[in-house]
Order: C-alpha cells, then structure tokens, then sequence
C-alpha cells in the first residue's frame, strides 16, 4: 500500500472537519444574527408604537382642550344672550377664527336646540349633527372618521348647556403631520376597533412587522406602528455573503497553516533520518550528522555522532557499546519535554521522566501499554485512524507532525499537550518518536488573557463616550463600539492602523496628545471638531489621560470624547431664539401695560351706568332686562379684575425701584393682614415660621405670599383650611415654601399653572382669572431665582420659592 505523506494525511482529515464545524458556525451565526436582527426590530417598532402613541395622545388632548378654550370665551357665552353680538362680532371673530393646526377645516356653533349660530366659513344650511343629545346634557362629543375629525364641546352659562361649538379637522392632514414616516414604515389608527387612517396603500399585514399601542388618554384610539420585513431584514441579508467569505478564507488558512506547522514540526527530525539513511546506505562511519533546530534535536544528533564515531573503531567494547547507550538514554531522560516511543503496533517501548511526570504513570505501568491508555477518550478513534495514516505516508520528509491535543492523566483528568512526531526503526521495526510538551499552564493563561479582554471590551462599549487608546507613534490600538460606529469600521478594521487613515486633522490632535504625554498630566473637557468621512464634522468634548508601564515609561494615551454635536448646535439655536423672545416679550409686556390701563376707564362707565340701570329703573325694567343688566354687571367686574391683574403683572418688571434688604417675615404678616377676612370667613390658620432678610422688592414680595397664601385658602375643601410658610437653606439661596392642606394639582399640571390666563377650574367652581400664579413666577424671576410646586391631587399643594443670597437688580 502506498504510504501518505504527513501534510496530506492531516489535510484529508482535519480540513473536511475544519470545514464542517465553520459551517456549523456560519449557520448558527446567520441563525443568531436573523433573531437578534428580528428582535431588534419588534423592540424599535414597539418603542416606536410607544412614541406615537404618547405623542397622539398629547395632540388629541390639545386639540380637545383647545375646543373646551374656545366654549369658554366669553364672547361666546354672551353671544348666548345678546343677538347684537352673534350677528355682528361673532361672526366676525369665526370668520378670522384659525385654530393652530394645519389639519383645521372649521368650526361651528349652534344653540340648544341644533341652530346653527355662525361658523367660519358662514355657511347657514347644515342641520344638527347626531351629538346634540350628548352636548344638551352638558357632555363632550369626540369621534375620528376617515374623513374627518370631530371635537364638540358643549358651551355653559349658568351651569346650563345652552350652545354647543363643533371643532372639524382633517382625518388625512392630520395624521400626516403627527411624526414622520420613512420608507418601509406603516401607521395604522383604529377608533372605536375601526380602521379610519392608514398610512400605506395596502392592508395586508403579512410581510410587516407590527406594535399597536393604546391611547392612555383616549382608550378608543388605537395606533399600529409596522416596519416592512424586507427592508429590515437587508442587512442580514448581506451578513450572508460576509460569512460565506469568512468560510472560504478560514478553510484556506487552515490549510496553509497545517501544512506550515507540519514541515517547521518534522524537519529536523526528518533532517537528522535523511542524513542518518544516508550514512547507512553509503557504510561510511567517517560521516557525522547536522541538525539545525532545539537544542534537544542538536543534543539528540550530538549523540548519533558520538555513536557512529563509537562504531567507526574496529575494537570497540561491548562496555563502550553500553556506555554510548547509557550516554543516549542520559540525553533523553534529561531533556525537558515528555519522550514516548512505540511501534508500528502502538505498543509503548520507551519513555522519560518528563513523560511520567506530565501524565502521573510511573513507567512501570506503561512500559508494553498501548499509547491509547494517555490518549483522551473524545479522540481516542482518531488518533488511531491517524496512527495508520501516518505510517501509510509515502513522504519522509512531511511525516513529521506537531499538534495540540487533550492526553489523559492518571487521575482521570484531560491534560492539554502538544506533541511532535517522526518516524524511527527500532531494533524489531519501524515505530513512532514523539515529543510531548504540558501546555497546560500556557492554555489557562490564554483562556484568562482571552476572558479579560472580552470583559474589557464589553465594559468598554457599553459606554456611550467613544473611548481610544493610542500607541506613541498614534496608532489606533483599541476602540470601543461608539468610536467605531463615528469612524464608520468594525473594530478588526481600525485597531492597529494610524490614526491618518480614518482621521482628517489626525496630525493636530498627535501633537496635542504628545504633549499630555510629556507633561504626564490629563487634559479634561477639550472641546473641539473631529472630521472623518463617514461622520463628517463632530464636535466633541474630549479628556486626554497618558498611560504608563508598570517601569513608569509612557506608552499611549486613552483618549474619551462625548458627541455634544446637537447640544452645541441646540445651544447656538437657544441663544438666536432667546433673544427673539426677549425682545418679543418687551413688546408684548409693554402693550399690555398701556391697553390694561387704558381699558380700565371706559369698563368703569360701563359698570358705573349699569349700576344705576339696576338700582334706578328696576320697576321699570322686565325681568329679562333685569337679568341681562346682571350679566352685564358681573363680566364687566370679572372684566375689571381682569385688567387689575393684567397691570398688575404688566407692571412688575417696569417697576425701577431698586432692590433692598427687607425681613420676608414681615412681608408675610402683611401679607396675612391683607388676608384677614378671607381666613376669617373659611375659619382658616396661618402660620409663619422664621424667615430669611433677602434682597428684593418689598410690595412685589408682599404681593408674592399674598397670591399663594389666597390660593392655598380657595382652592381648599376642608373645614379648617391650614397654611404653613417656612424656608431653609439650600447652597446659595434660601428656599422658602408655602404648604397648604388643600385640594391638590396632578402633577401633568404642574408646569401649565404658571401660565398667564391658565385655569384648572371653571368660573362656576373657582372664581379667578388665572394670573395669580404667572405674578408669582415673574417676581420670582425678578429676584434672579425660580418657582415650582410639589402637590398630588388630594393631599395638598407646597409651593417653592428659590431667592439667591445675593441678588442684584
């Protein structure tokens, strides 16, 4: 039978295995990356579905909320009463009536009994719609068509529904303009369990990956987010022809790499059998062998040497003959590797004390064994597959064979060796040298090196900053995930390459990390531009820390930068935009200082003459009359108080007094005595605590805990309402507080409260114009600090109040 060589054996087996396990790891992997891939996208469609659902929400709710603004202006409540003002204002102020959205179409008012009383587009002919049973009982009326959106609120006088106002939008345009849509994206919006809006062309579901989400706010509205599983799956797609690359250049490199372990493994060994035939074949004893390679091979062809310079003396001894043995036994029992030899059979015919010792068997035991019994059972069936396809080999010279493999030890456990193999003859036949190294330590010392750095590099890109480390001579040593997602390459792509390759200005920033290296100093928060093709220019806010060897000698630097590309941009954004508003709010302050105080004058008339219409002519007036002339009585009043609170925060930042140090404890009890009627009619009790001296405006202040201690005395269910105002400290400002035992506000409220005209509370309810809190809010402001509010509905209201120590005007 014709022997194999060594190269051709290991090819026949070892690449046909190689090639099934990477291809089992393709198909897992292409398995793995299809799920992970799919799951990625369920949780984007369901965070998606999330968004549009909250977002839809809070737009509903504003347009609903608009409707019920508009129900309560005042010149729909007495166009309710007074013709002159439907046929003529009225009309007027719906024709100019544009509500802010761009799916508006109209608006409609009709009284009681479902007629029309204006619009804006003028149209008299519509009938009543289906919702006036709902809107006569004072109730609201919401429903989503195809074809359109319906918001009618009912509109209240006297706590009777005496009109109602019907709010129309455009289903399509507003739909449309709720989010964006990218390609291979779907919304689908459900009212009642009815489809009414669909952003595709198609109904078909399949072929779409899908979240719906319902409304929190509005329970009949349901929102179906869906992304197209043909364009979400692309990417996985390409992964394929990745991996199938990545087979075919790991099986060739398998195969170069066993043919280049195999021919470094058997050379000298096949150097020191070549030269050894040669000397027998020529029956020259004068000739000496020459083997380059371990000291052990140059030890082991010192020996032959010896021996064939013993044979070559025609007296030699059989005490000398002994003595050449014994040398060689000594050279084999002294080298630092396990030797084992066995015959064409596998019979074990020799070993050394390095091979009892890496395996735990005295030779005793294993001296006529089979090599099997050190041979781990999982390649047990292999190894003696191989040992026949080794002495099958044809080429001497590829015989020779090093590899890693798991060898048995006494106590049963798996010993990783790397052996290497050449063929020998001894005295009975052809057999098998083999070399046997315990790679134990090293194989542990590469799993625990290869663990930390996979830990390390997880750490690493969980963190959102981009983090590199760099070499002195600014080659990109490592990177986490976020730095390799801004240079645009995976991380085998860019690690060992210089930084001129991904980097535009790579050279600034050399020289700049040379110089944190020299100084052997951090740089923290360098804001500055990064360039680089995929990402364009970044700006980032990047710390410089140089690294040190454990001899103290500089290394590299670890380089940390956070995008602040949009915050920068943001910023830029704020400051063209607060200035606008600035300037905006001038304006507007200044207006309603003149039109408050101009206004006040001629709704004194009104007030004064209607007065005496009410105490004068009461006998001579109907009852109608009477109860129109009241009406007038009471919105001019409303009206007047009205105007008072406007100028009266119109003026709080046109007042030039300068600030001065005043006890803000007196300013409470002021503040109490102004309030003593009121405390005394709802049998409340305030109470004051010690109070900071501040720097400020002492009516402004006063003003201040009058409005918060009025509120918490209004706005108040129980039998003995309770106020308490206390302050502390809070680095360098006092915070004082003014807590109450009163209803409460939900906390979605929390910010809209300090708005100018924005109520939580009808009329009927609470009396008020909705002012008291944005005053407060603005002579917080005025005092250089801020004002907010911790309350749940229920469990009452404290109100916040930050001053800094020292304020200047």
């Amino acid at each position: 039978m014709k022997e194999m060589s060594l190269n051709r054996v290991m090819l026949q087996r070892v690449l046909p295995l190689t090639l099934v396990v990477l291809t089992g790891i393709l198909l897992i992997t292409r398995y793995s990356a299809n799920r992970i891939i799919k799951g990625q996208i369920g949780n984007r469609v369901a965070q998606s579905a999330k968004q549009s659902a909250n977002g839809l929400d809070d737009r509903i709710e504003w347009l609903r909320e608009s409707a019920r603004s508009l129900a309560e202006n005042d010149l729909l409540i007495n166009s309710i009463i007074d013709k002159s003002q439907r046929d003529l204002q009225l009309q007027i102020f719906f024709r100019s009536l544009r509500l802010p959205s761009p799916a508006f179409r109209q608006v409609v008012m009709s009284d009681y009994r479902g007629r029309q009383i204006a619009s804006t587009d003028g149209a008299t002919s519509r009938k009543a719609e289906r919702y006036l049973p709902l809107t006569s009982n004072g109730d609201e009326y919401f429903e989503i068509g195809a074809e359109r959106i319906l918001i009618v609120v009912p509109v209240l006088y006297s706590n009777s529904a005496e009109a109602s106002v019907a709010v129309e939008y455009d289903t399509d345009s507003f739909f449309r303009n709720i989010q964006p849509l990218d390609d291979g994206q779907r919304l689908l919006v459900k009212f009642e369990g009815s489809d009414v809006w669909n952003s595709s062309a198609t109904d078909d579901s399949s072929g779409w990956i899908s979240s719906t989400r319902q409304l929190q706010s509005n329970p009949a509205i349901q929102i179906e987010r869906s992304e197209a599983i043909e364009l979400a799956m692309a990417s996985a797609n390409a992964l394929d022809m990745f991996l199938v690359g990545t087979l075919v250049a790991s099986c060739f490199a398998v195969f170069l790499a066993i043919s280049k372990a195999s021919n470094i493994a058997t050379r000298p060994l096949s150097q020191l059998i070549q030269q050894v035939n040669a000397i027998e074949d020529a029956n020259d004893l004068t000739t000496t062998v020459n083997v380059r390679g371990t000291s052990e091979f140059q030890s082991l062809a010192g020996s032959f040497n010896r021996m064939i310079q013993s044979l070559s003396t025609t007296t030699v001894s059989l005490d000398s003959l002994r003595a050449s043995e014994q040398r060689l036994r000594t050279v084999v029992e002294g080298m630092p590797n396990g030797v084992v030899g066995t015959d064409r059979d596998g019979e074990i015919v020799l070993i050394n004390a390095a091979l009892e010792e890496i395996f735990g068997f005295p030779r005793e035991e294993l001296l006529g064994q089979k090599i099997e019994t050190l041979i781990a059972v999982e390649t047990l069936l292999q190894h003696v597959q191989d040992r026949s396809d080794f002495f099958e080999s044809s080429d001497a010279s590829d015989i020779a064979d090093r590899r890693s493999l798991y060898g048995i030890h006494k106590d049963g456990s798996n010993v990783p060796v790397e052996i290497g193999l050449t063929p020998v003859r001894w005295a009975n036949g052809e057999g098998v040298l083999a070399s046997v190294v315990d790679i134990s330590s090293r194989r542990q010392q590469e799993l625990e090196n290869e663990r930390l750095r996979h830990e390390t590099q997880l750490i690493l890109d969980s963190l959102p900053s981009l983090v590199i480390y760099k070499d002195l001579e600014n080659h990109l040593i490592r990177v986490n995930a976020a730095a390799s997602e801004m240079i645009g390459a995976s991380r085998q792509e860019i690690e060992g390459r210089h930084s001129s390759e991904f980097f535009r200005e790579h050279e600034k920033y050399y020289q700049d990390d040379l110089e944190v290296i020299r100084s052997d100093k951090p740089r923290l928060g360098i804001v500055e531009s990064i360039t680089t093709d995929s990402s364009g220019v970044r700006w980032v806010s990047t710390d410089k820390i140089p690294i040190r060897d454990s001899r103290g000698e500089p290394i590299g630097i670890i380089v940390v930068a956070n995008d602040i590309t949009d915050l920068k941009a943001a910023q830029e954004k704020l400051a063209n935009a607060n200035e606008d508003l600035k300037r905006s709010n001038d304006e507007l302050e200044q207006f309603a200082y003149v039109a408050s105080h101009d206004l006040q004058e001629p709704l004194r008339k009104i007030n004064s003459f209607s007065t005496l219409l009410v105490d004068d002519c009461s006998e001579e007036l109907s009852d109608d009359a009477k109860r129109f002339l009241n009406i007038i009585v009471d919105g001019s009043q409303r009206m007047r108080v009205l105007i008072q609170d406007l100028l009266a925060f119109s003026r709080i930042d046109f007042q030039d007094r300068q600030f001065v140090e005043i006890d803000a404890h007196d300013a409470a009890r002021t503040a109490i005595d102004n309030l003593s009627e009121a405390i005394k009619d709802s049998n409340a009790s305030v109470s004051v605590d010690e109070l900071p001296v501040v720097r400020g405006d002492n009516a402004q202040m006063v003003l201040l805990f009058q409005n918060l201690i009025a509120n918490g005395i209004k706005y108040n269910q129980s039998q003995e309402p309770e106020i308490r105002v206390y302050s502390r400290t809070s680095n360098d400002e006092w915070m004082i507080s003014i807590s109450d035992n009163g209803i409460g506000i939900d906390p979605k409220y929390h910010d809209r409260i300090f708005g100018v005209f924005k109520r939580l509370h009808r009329l009927e309810e609470y009396p008020g114009t909705g002012i008291g809190l944005a005053i407060c809010r603005r002579i917080a402001e005025r005092l250089g600090g801020s004002i907010r509010v911790d309350s749940k509905p229920g469990v009452g209201s404290t109100f916040h109040v930050s001053i800094p120590r020292d304020v200047e005007q």
